[in-house]
């Protein structure tokens, strides 16, 4: 483990890659599974900064989206 609390994990799933934010003090996912890595790694950094998820989620809503996953 690198020390961070938000992590991102990724899974393979009917042929796509699902990536995920979760806690790693419980193990448990705080965003929900998405196609786009960079969203996933910011929702991290986000947290990791001390903001809550209500206030995450409204801040990646208004992210302009570089790229996704390519499936």
């Amino acid at each position: 483990m690198n020390g961070k609390r938000y992590q991102v994990r990724s899974r393979s799933e009917h042929n796509c890659w699902l990536h995920e934010v979760f806690d790693s003090t419980t193990g448990e996912a705080v965003l929900a599974p998405n196609t786009d890595l960079a969203w996933c790694f910011d929702g991290a950094a986000l947290l990791e900064s001390g903001l809550g998820i209500d206030e995450t989620l409204e801040l990646l809503s208004v992210r302009p989206v570089v790229r996704q996953c390519g499936c």
